[in-house]
């Protein structure tokens, strides 16, 4: 059985960077069925990035290709949770 490959995006995730980010991360889901991405590289996230981590999502299960998202920052957590997108992005709920 092979290992999960991992895609490491880094800096920003905001309105200015994710057409680069989208284009640069077309061909990460082709032939392959599961893909990890390690957002622990990310240091700033908004609407648009958080927009980008969803296409990633949709284009994964276009794909056939299971996304996992792992070690997001603390800061795009954040954003995340404050619009309701922490199960569908595969965050534990807040716990208070």
């Amino acid at each position: 059985m092979s290992e999960t490959p991992v895609e490491r995006p880094g800096g920003e995730l905001s309105f200015d960077t994710v057409p680069s980010w989208h284009r640069t991360s077309g061909t990460w889901f082709r032939d392959r069925p599961a893909l990890r991405i390690d957002l622990a590289g990310i240091t700033r996230a908004d609407g648009a990035g958080l927009a980008l981590m969803i296409e990633w999502l949709r284009l994964g299960q276009a794909a056939g290709c299971k996304v996992e998202l792992a070690n997001m920052p603390e800061q795009v957590a954040r954003v995340v949770r404050v619009n309701g997108l922490a199960e569908a992005l595969g965050l534990p709920p807040l716990t208070r």
